[in-house]
C-alpha cells in the first residue's frame, strides 16, 4: 500500500526506505518443515505411485508429524528458532541504532545549515 506523507512523516519514511530489510523470524515449525518436507513428499509419492502429491496433502502430513513429535524431538527445532529470534533482535537493534545515528547526523547538518 502506498504511504501518504504529511510534513512530519517524510523523514521517517525515508529512514525506513534506506534501512535494509530484516529477514523475519523463523519458527520451530518452519525449521522442521524445511528440513522434512522433501522426505515426507518422497514418502507420500512412493505410497501412491503415479499420483501427484498436492500441496494441501503435503502440508497436512507435515503438520500432523510436527504435532506428533515429542518435546525431546522438537527441542532441536526450538533451539534453532530461539537462535533465529536472537538474530532478528540483534539485527533489528543494529538497524534501529543506525537509523537513530543517521537522524542525529542529519539533524546536526540541518542545524549547521540554519546557522550559516
Amino acid at each position: 500500500a502506498p504511504e501518504f506523507s504529511n510534513s512530519n512523516d517524510h523523514r521517517h519514511r525515508d529512514d525506513n526506505l534506506a534501512a535494509p530489510p530484516i529477514k523475519p523470524v523463523t519458527s520451530a515449525y518452519q525449521f522442521y518443515q524445511r528440513e522434512n518436507s522433501q522426505l515426507i513428499h518422497a514418502e507420500l509419492s512412493s505410497a501412491s505411485p503415479g499420483q501427484k502429491v498436492d500441496v494441501g496433502t503435503l502440508t497436512r502430513e507435515v503438520s500432523s508429524r510436527w504435532q506428533a513429535l515429542t518435546s525431546e524431538e522438537r527441542e532441536k527445532y526450538e533451539k534453532m528458532a530461539e537462535e533465529d529470534r536472537f538474530r532478528f533482535r540483534s539485527e533489528s537493534h543494529k538497524r534501529d541504532m543506525e537509523i537513530m545515528e543517521r537522524r542525529e547526523r542529519l539533524r546536526k547538518e540541518r542545524e549547521t545549515l540554519i546557522r550559516e
